[in-house]
């Protein structure tokens, strides 16, 4: 009987596999398409929205917004300083250029200190003659108050206001309601009107028509007992004020007259 010959050769020894390994020419797995479909880091900032854009259309709209309540409230002060009623006069921004009178009313821009070209330019402003001027229930709107001057010739009138030289603005100062109502009738209509009365405090101020300039101040406050016959006031503002008296603008004068020599 024959045996099987045992192989009694040494067994071959292969090399350990280092799971370490990498290939010298790695396939970039994400370029190839194989392997992790995961996108790269580059392709996540390319598909994803932008978290930086969302408030650039609210900004937007708040700034049109804005845009347009400037512009609706320059037309309201503009349309609201155009109103003007009755025989008032509107003293108008005139950055203090000078201007050539052509009726009485034009006198009251010397309340804004804008210089009258046409006026006497007097040696003298204490003698006058003076025009008077009271700013209405709308502010920087004036009427001619024709008041009698003591002691003073000529009285100004439509007729002669070329002649002023002093111009006395009745200005206002602090009002106070005095919770009574009058009742008016338009002048030009039948419309009915119910107005609120309110004592004042006004300053008077006496201006060189010439010159536009301030020479003497004084106050004085004016105190309703019952409502007026007549009043002036703006339709933008439709109250009544109380009125200095002619003695009230007179004893101003006279205060006037004895400490401007």
């Amino acid at each position: 009987m024959k045996h099987d010959q045992q192989d009694h050769s040494e067994p071959v020894k292969l090399p350990a596999v280092d799971i370490q390994y990498q290939p010298q020419n790695p396939i970039d797995q994400h370029k190839s398409g194989l392997g992790d479909n995961k996108p790269s880091k580059s392709s996540k900032r390319s598909i994803m929205p932008s978290k930086k854009a969302w408030w650039i259309k609210p900004l937007l709209v708040f700034i049109v917004l804005i845009i347009v309540l400037v512009v609706a409230s320059i037309w309201i002060i503009r349309s609201t300083s155009n109103q003007s009623t009755g025989s008032s006069s509107s003293r108008s921004v005139n950055d203090g250029q000078p201007i050539t009178s052509s009726s009485l009313d034009d006198l009251s821009m010397a309340c804004s200190y804008v210089p009258i070209t046409n006026s006497p330019s007097g040696s003298n402003p204490s003698n006058g003659p003076f025009a008077v001027f009271v700013e209405s229930t709308e502010p920087g709107q004036y009427f001619h108050k024709d008041t009698v001057i003591t002691g003073t010739s000529p009285q100004i009138d439509s007729n002669n206001y070329l002649n002023a030289q002093i111009v006395v603005c009745v200005d206002v100062l602090k009002t106070y309601d005095t919770d009574t109502r009058c009742n008016f009738k338009d002048k030009d209509s039948t419309k009915q009107r119910s107005l609120y009365l309110y004592n004042v405090d006004y300053e008077v101020n006496f201006i060189t028509a010439r010159s536009g300039k301030k020479i003497y101040s004084t106050k004085r406050t004016a105190k309703a007992e019952q409502c007026p016959l007549s009043a002036n006031f703006s339709a933008s503002a439709p109250k009544i004020y109380a009125q200095l008296s002619d003695q009230q603008i007179n004893q101003a004068v006279a205060e006037y007259k004895k400490e401007v020599k």
